[in-house]
């Protein structure tokens, strides 16, 4: 009867102190959630387009940094890391300040892929701001394949990748020259008429494309050549 009443009261007990640890365990998560969403609308916003006040945006920083106290989440670097480079954006060419804001972009970018490093977008802006802060390296080249390898068919910024890529295909190797490949083919069969105006008519890109895929897909090769010679 005793082990009876034990029982009864024991495993209630057992289950209100489980959830009381649980719900401390969420408690912090929870938090930087809801300290964060000033910086969600933000963001949103800046993806579609619209611009953001400098203070704001500032002000907004030191609010993704209290989230990323609270509950260290990839999610959190990486908004941090576009504020950050927003704010470089808006800062004077070759200035300390906008040096530091790049490099500051940097840091948050690599925590954030640290802890997630499945982000073909953090990859490929990784690379971008090795480029801006003059800092390209075989690190360069790996992030940009890294971005390749985990998002090959993301429209939105396979383009802007391609161009990069070509931009820097000396730095490549010769190995990995399948990987450029791949993509030529990938943005022509997507957006056909975006990759001829965006990469194949800029910066003499054609004449590396030509390089990369004469002696793998001539027949491709010449439906391109076709339709550059088409009016634009």
């Amino acid at each position: 009867m005793k082990n009876r009443e034990i029982a009864n009261y024991g495993y209630p007990v057992l289950v209100l102190v489980l959830g009381m640890l649980l719900l401390s365990a969420a408690l912090p998560r929870l938090k930087a959630s809801l300290n964060h969403l000033p910086v969600d609308l933000a963001i949103n916003e800046l993806n579609s387009g619209k611009d953001l006040d400098f203070q704001k945006a500032d002000t907004l920083r030191k609010t993704a940094l209290q989230s990323i106290a609270l509950s260290d989440q990839p999610r959190y670097w990486a908004d941090l890391s576009r504020l950050l480079f927003f704010q470089a954006q808006k800062t004077a060419s070759l200035s300390l300040k906008r040096q530091s804001l790049l490099k500051q972009t940097q840091y948050s970018i690599e925590q954030s892929l640290t802890a997630s490093p499945a982000n073909s977008l953090l990859w490929l802006q990784l690379a971008q701001l090795h480029v801006s802060l003059n800092s390209v390296s075989d690190k360069t080249i790996n992030a940009l394949t890294l971005s390749i390898l985990t998002g090959p068919y993301e429209l939105g910024h396979l383009l802007p990748r391609l161009q990069l890529c070509l931009a820097l295909l000396s730095k490549f190797d010769t190995k990995d020259y399948f990987l450029l490949q791949s993509q030529i083919l990938i943005a022509w069969q997507k957006a056909p008429t975006l990759f001829i105006k965006e990469v194949a008519l800029k910066n003499n890109n054609m004449t590396k494309i030509r390089f990369l895929l004469q002696n793998k897909s001539a027949d491709v090769l010449a439906a391109m050549e076709t339709e550059i010679e088409k009016p634009h």
